[in-house]
């Protein structure tokens, strides 16, 4: 055993690459003697094998002279001074350098590059004037949250994140304080945070796009699909705006935990034998699990796909005749490990509701389960799809019963799926395939060509998973497939689904590129690959043949290359590279909108007005981007939401301005605003027109562009008598330059008097009288007599 296990360990450390070529022969030597031709060996690679003393002859077959020497060497173990066996956990420096491909590292930075410089669209918009200006609305929110526990705490004390609102706690935890981690550490100060939070989402992708490198070379075996996968991941419009510089919404975190998952999922389903390795994914399978859950109150939807993988890759261990509970282990101990985080974090630091905070518990206990109800049907002979079958009447039984056992979980299932499925005025909660966004446009408007290119190639997965026993395309076909049934119900799940879409389409670029002999072919489509029959079996069966080094080296491309490249490049992403811009300049704040709101946040600090006095009442979708950048206020919008369509839509202006008076500042009009007769007013300055009657109790303060800022006064009131049966308040008005004159006309009374409120400093011809109007006046609500009385 030890000649054979030395003469292993000589020819892993020579080639490392030929481990895959040595655990295939493991897997056939299992069922007894076998030839040649039932490897997927080329003959140089078999050479080596035989001549290293690996492989013996034995009549017309080959067997492995010792199997355990070779699994020993594959596990990593080799003997000590003494004899015993120890586990190789380190590799000398020499085998580190030789591993590493400079090449490919070159090339991999200049993806990841392409992936930062994409989202970096948006810096004009987001660096202006000494201000950082978030994309959207709801990003404020959280730069709002990072402040105030930064201004609270100092570094580590993580007390304060119990005193956060259940907003916060039951909605975003987990990105909230990592971002507060983050800030602190480079000093905590409004500045930092600003820049941590407007860079966190482009820092999230570039990291998403380094694990899905990871992922697509562990399934594929081929660095250039793990190449293209980070550059279809950095040309998806959806998701290069949802990680853009300044897009500060939890979506970039969450693609990050998913990218996470999928890479210790790949890596614990493509593992022949438990070792090191199997326990380090069994780590990060439970920080990824962890990490969904705790980064977003819906985290439960990212993790449902974990289930139906580890139900189905149970049955597809049974079919390859392998222990599913033995295979199962790392799995489970990754789900004990995110159960104890996600359940600490919810008593040490109330994250979450008991609902959430049982999920990855409820997974815990049905992976468990599964994994032994697998283990049962395989020692009782029973087939793949029988247990199939068993699991589904268990899952069915689950669900009619789980509302009399788990009362409380069942409700806050169901609330879940009502927030999923209920229809609200917010475009991210419509339909990929609306019939706004159009049944195909949809798709593409969002996902661009990428999506044509990769679809097909989840439906190869998902043959692949069933034909050839292959659990690892099987995880990302599953996660794939459920992200994309979410995106059919909320477009806010293109995103996540864009991360397994990337996957897809890059193996797609390089067998389309390889079709069209733009490059080499990929091992994973060529004939015969797979073993015989098309039965297949594991992951080291599946043909890499003489390609069994493109794991290893990358070449540089020569300039023909690089440019056949570029141009395949340049077909795929043609409509990303209109969509992407175009996705941007929508989210984008407008400079009139940002101009606004620096006016009023000078003209707040020069009239000494503190919160609310300085509240901006506008529409909800910028609300909180207007009260960021004047009082600092961002947590909600929900005021301006119940209030601001009402005041357009109302008719008694006074009643509103005695409503809002000690509420709101500063009312925000754009002039494209529609319904309402108080909408109708602000349009016309506040003055009276045709069938308009005009505006007591709101002056005009502001224009830009086709915004309109007013702020509320209690108006100076006009009082005095006239003979005729109307009178009119007039006065020229000049807003920055804006000049229009603003009337008011109001009946005079039976007994010959008239009072006529204005919110306009200046004088007033009333029936041959003038009316002094100062500012004092107008502020104070004054009554004022002709010259002055």
């Amino acid at each position: 055993m030890t000649d054979v296990r030395a003469a292993t360990n000589a020819l892993l450390e020579d080639r490392p690459a030929i481990e895959p070529a040595l655990r295939e022969l493991l897997e056939l030597d299992e069922r007894g003697p076998w030839t040649f031709h039932e490897t997927s060996l080329d003959s140089g690679t078999f050479g080596e094998v035989v001549s290293a003393g690996i492989v013996e002859k034995t009549d017309s077959a080959y067997r492995l002279a010792d199997p355990d020497a070779v699994q020993a060497a594959l596990r990593g173990e080799r003997r000590d001074e003494t004899g015993a066996a120890t586990r190789r956990t380190t590799l000398r420096l020499d085998q580190v350098r030789d591993r590493i491909d400079r090449d490919a590292l070159v090339l991999l930075f200049g993806a990841l590059l392409v992936v930062a410089l994409v989202r970096f669209l948006s810096a004009p918009s987001v660096f202006r004037g000494g201000d950082i200006v978030l994309l959207g609305n709801d990003p404020y929110y959280y730069r709002y949250w990072v402040e105030q526990t930064t201004a609270s705490a100092g570094l580590f004390e993580f007390g304060a994140l119990t005193d956060l609102p259940s907003g916060v706690t039951k909605g975003e935890p987990l990105l909230v304080a990592t971002l507060w981690v983050v800030s602190s550490l480079l000093g905590g100060s409004t500045d930092a945070v600003g820049l941590v939070v407007a860079l966190y989402p482009v820092v999230a992708a570039v990291l998403t796009g380094v694990l899905l490198y990871g992922v697509a070379t562990s399934v594929s075996d081929d660095r250039r699909v793990g190449l293209a996968t980070v550059l279809m991941l950095a040309l998806i419009p959806v998701n290069a705006y949802r990680t853009g510089l300044g897009f500060a919404d939890h979506h970039a975190f969450d693609y990050f935990w998913l990218a996470l998952t999928a890479l210790a999922l790949v890596n614990l389903l493509g593992e022949d034998e438990h070792d090191e390795r199997s326990w380090l994914f069994a780590g990060v399978l439970g920080a990824g699990v962890a990490g969904q859950l705790l980064a977003w109150d819906n985290g439960a939807l990212l993790v449902v796909p974990l289930a139906f993988v580890v139900t189905l890759a149970a049955a597809l261990s049974v079919s390859r005749e392998r222990s599913p509970l033995r295979e199962g282990v790392p799995v489970v101990v990754g789900l004990v490990l995110a159960s104890a985080l996600v359940w600490g974090a919810h008593t040490a630091l109330d994250w979450h509701s008991t609902v959430v905070a049982s999920v990855p518990m409820l997974l815990l206990v049905g992976s468990v389960g599964v994994f032994v109800l697998a283990e049962g049907a395989q020692r009782a002979g029973l087939s793949a799809r029988t247990l199939l079958g068993a699991e589904l009447v268990a899952g069915l039984a689950l669900l009619v019963g789980l509302p009399s056992v788990l009362p409380e979980l069942t409700q806050g299932l169901d609330r879940g799926l009502n927030t999923l499925f209920e229809s609200r005025n917010i475009v991210e909660t419509t339909s990929l395939v609306s019939g706004e966004m159009g049944t195909l446009v949809g798709p593409l408007l969002l996902l661009g060509f990428i999506f044509a290119l990769g679809l097909p190639y989840i439906g190869w997965a998902t043959l692949q998973a069933g034909r050839r026993r292959d659990a690892q395309w099987l995880a990302l076909a599953v996660y794939a497939w459920w992200f994309f049934a979410l995106a059919v119900v909320q477009l806010r799940f293109a995103g996540e689904f864009s991360v397994f879409l990337a996957v897809f389409a890059g193996l797609g670029f390089v067998h389309l590129a390889s079709v069209v002999d733009l490059a080499e072919p990929v091992a994973l489509f060529e004939d015969g690959s797979g073993g015989s029959g098309g039965s297949g079996g594991p992951r080291s069966q599946r043909g890499r043949g003489d390609h069994s080094e493109r794991d290893v080296t990358l070449a540089m491309p020569s300039r023909r290359e690089a440019m056949s490249y570029l141009g395949f490049t340049a077909l795929v992403g043609s409509l990303s590279f209109v969509q992407i811009p175009v996705k941007f300049s929508q989210l984008t704040v407008d400079e009139a909108a940002y101009r606004t709101a620096a006016w009023m946040r000078e003209y707040a600090d020069e009239k000494g007005w503190s919160y609310p006095e300085n509240y901006v009442l506008s529409s909800w979708g910028i609300n909180r981007m207007y009260n960021y950048h004047v009082n600092g206020e961002a947590k909600s919008y929900a005021f301006a939401q119940n209030n601001y369509d009402r005041l357009l839509r109302a008719d008694d202006a006074a009643a509103q301005y005695e409503r809002l008076r000690d509420r709101v500042g500063f009312v925000v009009v754009d002039g494209s605003v529609a319904g309402g007769k108080m909408a109708a007013q602000f349009s016309n300055y506040g003055s009276e027109s045709q069938n308009i009657v005009a505006l007591s109790h709101y002056r005009l303060v502001h224009v830009e562009g086709p915004i309109r800022v007013f702020t509320l006064v209690p108006g100076a009131t006009l009082v005095g008598d006239a003979e005729s049966e109307t009178v009119t308040a007039s006065v020229g008005v000049d807003v920055g330059e804006t000049t229009f004159t603003y009337e008011n006309t109001v009946e005079v009374a039976s007994d010959g008097t008239f009072s006529v409120t204005v919110p306009y400093t200046g004088e007033y011809e009333i029936g041959g009288k003038t009316y002094a109007v100062d500012e004092r006046a107008v502020s104070d609500g004054a009554q004022l007599r002709p010259g002055g009385q």
